[in-house]
């Protein structure tokens, strides 16, 4: 018996890992910017521009709102600067950079936050859901993608310092850098993830969800660019 369930679980293994493989060549995704730039002294401002293409005849229909950590652990480059549903990785040719957070809070801030969390838990009462269905709720960025239908997308972020996102990394003047994109979809946990809504459109509309990350298939130069005053 544990013989036969160590064969079964290594096959069932094979077989997602395969479906995998199989989702990751369905969707294309390619960074539309040329290259981009920065200012070590001022954090320069970049509007990240890159798009998803589907070669498949399936309609996907992606998780973009939450990842868990065992999908952390498993899917997403190391050391990235994580943004909704996209990993932006900076590298120097040899490793890739590490984004460090930094905590830019005051007390007025933390009461408005409190204040909202006890807004959204009273409106995510009325519909009876709870508080693991969170951020389904109130930060739904999933989406369906059709057979050979394009999705454009746009994220501002700014480099080498971000107040917004509360990260920064540390580059040179001196040196260039790749920088790639890592798109990523997690559908563990689906009932406590999604809500009602979305599990109904996904069953009627028989959609697949899409599972795992898509790297860049390109990558683009990011370089030192002295802003003028």
């Amino acid at each position: 018996m544990k013989l036969a369930k160590v064969i079964f679980s290594i096959c069932f293994s094979i077989i997602i890992s395969s479906c995998e493989k199989k989702e990751q060549k369905d969707i294309e995704l390619i960074i539309l910017n040329k290259k981009l730039s920065f200012d070590c002294n001022n954090s320069t401002n970049e509007i990240i521009k890159f798009k998803l293409i589907n070669n498949s005849n399936k309609t996907y229909y992606f998780n973009a709102s939450e990842i868990s950590p065992k999908f952390e652990n498993k899917y997403l480059i190391k050391d990235g600067l994580i943004i909704d549903n996209v990993n932006f990785v900076i590298s120097d040719g040899n490793k890739n950079l590490k984004f460090s957070h930094f905590d830019n809070s005051n007390f007025e801030n933390y009461l408005l936050t409190e204040k909202l969390i006890a807004r959204d838990l009273v409106k995510l009462k009325r519909y009876n859901y709870n508080l693991k269905n969170y951020n389904s709720f109130f930060e739904n960025k999933n989406f369906a993608l059709h057979p050979k239908e394009v999705k454009n997308f746009e994220i501002a972020i700014n480099l080498p310092k971000d107040n917004y996102y509360l990260s920064e990394t540390n580059l040179k003047e001196n040196k260039k850098y790749n920088f790639k994109i890592q798109f990523f979809s997690d559908t563990i946990n689906n009932k406590n993830k999604l809500t009602r809504v979305e599990l109904l459109n996904i069953s009627n509309n028989n959609y697949s969800l899409f599972h795992g990350s898509i790297e860049s298939s390109n990558e683009i130069t990011l370089e030192y660019c002295k802003q003028s005053n």
